[in-house]
C-alpha cells in the first residue's frame, strides 16, 4: 500500500510542478533605452523655450504573472534604470542661438501588461507609475533642471516578444505622458498653461530569461 502511494505521490508532484511552471512565471531583464523629450515654456511676458533632447539610459526590471499555454502571459512589471540626458534649449520668440545642457537622471516604472502569440508575440503594457529623477544636473541658466529635479506621468508601451525556451529578446515602444514636474523654476502640474504636458517617447531593447 505504502508503495502505491509513493507512486501516486511521485506521480501528482511531477504533474503539479509542470502545471504550475505552465500557469506562473517570471522573468528577469536587461535593456537599452532611447528616449526623446519636447517641452516648451510659454511665459505671458519675455522668452518663450523649447527643451528637446535625447536621452540614453540602462534598465533592468523584473516581470512576473499568469502563462496560459505559452500562448498568453499577463501579469506586473517593474524596473528600474539610468539615463544620461542631452538637452537643448532654444529661444522660440528670438534669434538667440541654441544652448545645450547635460543630466543624469534615475528612472523608475511600474505597470502591468499582456503578451499574445506563440514564438513570437505581440506585447502590451501599461504604466501606472513613470518617474525620473536628476541626481545631477548640469549647472547652467539653460538648463530646463535642476538637482533633484523630476517629471513623473502615467503611460502605455507597444512592441514585439520573439521567444526561444525560456529566454526572449523584446522591442518596446513607450509612451509616457508627463502630468506633473519639479524644474527649476519650480513645480507644476501643467495646469497654468504656461508649460505645455510634454509627451516622452521611449524605445528600449530588452533581452529577458525566466528564473
Amino acid at each position: 500500500m505504502s508503495k502505491y502511494l509513493i507512486i501516486v505521490i511521485v506521480v501528482t508532484s511531477f504533474y503539479n510542478t509542470a502545471y504550475a511552471k505552465r500557469l506562473f512565471f517570471a522573468e528577469g531583464y536587461a535593456g537599452l533605452s532611447y528616449m526623446f523629450s519636447d517641452l516648451t515654456y510659454k511665459p505671458t511676458t519675455g522668452d518663450q523655450y523649447e527643451y528637446y533632447g535625447p536621452s540614453y539610459g540602462l534598465e533592468i526590471g523584473l516581470r512576473g504573472g499568469l502563462e496560459t499555454g505559452k500562448f498568453v502571459q499577463l501579469g506586473v512589471l517593474g524596473c528600474v534604470a539610468y539615463s544620461h540626458m542631452e538637452g537643448n534649449n532654444r529661444t522660440i520668440n528670438s534669434d538667440r542661438s541654441n544652448r545645450t545642457y547635460d543630466n543624469d537622471l534615475t528612472q523608475t516604472l511600474t505597470g502591468a501588461f499582456i503578451n499574445v502569440g506563440t514564438t513570437i508575440k505581440a506585447v502590451m503594457e501599461y504604466y501606472n507609475h513613470f518617474s525620473q529623477n536628476v541626481y545631477w544636473a548640469e549647472e547652467t541658466g539653460n538648463n530646463l533642471f535642476e538637482d533633484n529635479g523630476y517629471w513623473r506621468g502615467k503611460g502605455y508601451g507597444l512592441g514585439v516578444r520573439f521567444e526561444n525556451g525560456d529566454e526572449a529578446q523584446t522591442l518596446l515602444f513607450r509612451r509616457i505622458t508627463i502630468d506633473k514636474a519639479k524644474f527649476l523654476n519650480g513645480s507644476t502640474d501643467f495646469e497654468d498653461d504656461v508649460f505645455n504636458s510634454p509627451n516622452v517617447i521611449q524605445v528600449v531593447l530588452e533581452v529577458s530569461d525566466k528564473f
